[in-house]
Order: structure tokens, then sequence, then C-alpha cells
């Protein structure tokens, strides 16, 4: 049981950690790559381990990638956010 609530803390804190990155809270800087990375990073290591290589990691970690697929498509060439509705579908396709 408490492998359990370690495994799902770590997920967790994985899963904040890349959600800071991806949307950051930082003035100057609306992704944070390095986080996003380091998140994904510590992830993988994850599905390495037999001990952590769960259904639920490998499950964070491919919304990670998901995610972070879309990096250069959420911001425009002067870094400034581009809103989901004025995104060109063909440069997400």
């Amino acid at each position: 049981m408490n492998s359990i609530v370690r495994e799902d803390a770590i997920l967790k804190t994985l899963y904040l950690l890349f959600n800071e990155g991806y949307n950051s809270s930082h003035p100057d800087i609306l992704i944070r790559k390095d986080l996003c990375e380091e998140a994904m990073r510590l992830c993988l290591l994850l599905t390495r381990n037999p001990q952590t290589n769960i259904p639920e990691t490998s499950a964070l970690l491919a919304l990670m990638c998901l995610q972070a697929s879309r990096f250069d498509t959420r911001l425009d060439g002067d870094g400034n956010i581009i809103l989901l509705n004025t995104r060109s579908e063909t440069v997400e396709s």
C-alpha cells in the first residue's frame, strides 16, 4: 500500500513539474522547456524501473510527449501565446 501511495505522489509531482513548464508562472517565459524536459526525463527513468513501470507511468509519459509535441505551435515568432482558436490547423498536423 505504501509503495502505491508513493508512486502516486511521485507521478503527481512530475505532472506538476511538467505543467509548470508548459504553462509557466514566470512573467517573462510562457513555456519553460527545461522543466518539461526534466519531468519527461524523470518519468522515462520510472518506466525503465520494473517497480515503477506501471500503466500510470506510461500514460503520464505519453501525455507529456503529446503536450511537448505542441510546443512550437503555442508561441508565435515573438514568443507570444497563440490562442487555440487562432492557430492554423496546418501547423498542428
